[in-house]
């Protein structure tokens, strides 16, 4: 995995014990599987990242991360969040 495709953590949890699942034929999503007590999972979910060209391997992955880390990063600084036009970040 290169840096850019690189999972920051869970803006809720905090944890790292993520992966991204597709959802169907052009939409993938990360969502978070870190353990937030002994039988507990965090299960946060990021925002649905869509296919952005036809040689994806797995399609909408490289959206869903960007989308991931963006909201992420939000979280943990948001004096500095680059939201995306049209689109809020909760502070």
């Amino acid at each position: 995995m290169n840096e850019e495709n690189t999972l920051l953590p869970c803006p809720f949890c905090g944890g790292t014990d993520a992966l991204v699942e597709q959802l169907d034929s052009d939409a993938s999503v990360v969502i978070c599987e870190s353990a937030i007590g002994e039988h507990c999972a965090c299960l946060a979910r990021g925002p649905v990242g869509v296919q952005q060209d036809d040689g994806e391997i797995q399609p909408g992955k490289d959206a869903a991360i960007e989308a991931w880390n963006r909201r992420a990063f939000a979280e943990h600084d948001p004096a500095t969040a680059k939201p995306e036009p049209g689109r809020y970040v909760l502070a």
